[in-house]
């Protein structure tokens, strides 16, 4: 059940950026909009991860690639 939801909520950031990649140039308050709710979802997902650790389903080094892509992806959708 939790990679499931793993699943589905890398999903739902990997939507939620394309569509504020392709939201109107114009429209500056529904791309920021977008981008929020991606930036939860990244927040989401670092905690689920770290549930998973915890729960011991992968070891260290697993975790700390997952966290790096994730501040990575973080980083992106700010800038």
């Amino acid at each position: 059940m939790l990679g499931e939801r793993v699943q589905n909520l890398a999903s739902e950031l990997m939507e939620l950026s394309v569509e504020a990649y392709f939201a109107p140039g114009g429209d500056a308050e529904a791309k920021r909009s977008l981008l929020q709710k991606a930036n939860l979802k990244v927040e989401l997902l670092r905690r689920y991860l770290r549930l998973a650790f915890d729960l011991g389903l992968f070891p260290t080094t697993i975790l700390e690639r997952l966290q790096r892509q994730l501040d990575e992806i973080g980083r992106m959708l700010g800038g």
